[in-house]
């Protein structure tokens, strides 16, 4: 038995990240909000919280 790892292709720093259906019914879109060039903390967190999206 072969299993194999997922392959990272793109990495996107944001504030929100939603899966939306698409309009035509035939696959999933994601909603970005607040795409962030770099991750700078108002504070230093004991822990980051964090959602990954995948895409198939």
């Amino acid at each position: 038995m072969v299993i194999k790892m997922a392959k990272l292709t793109n990495l996107i720093y944001c504030l929100n990240a939603e899966r939306v259906s698409a309009n035509d019914g035939k696959g999933d879109s994601i909603n970005v909000m607040g795409v962030l060039s770099a991750l700078t903390p108002e504070f230093v967190p004991g822990t980051f919280s964090f959602s990954i999206i995948f895409l198939y």
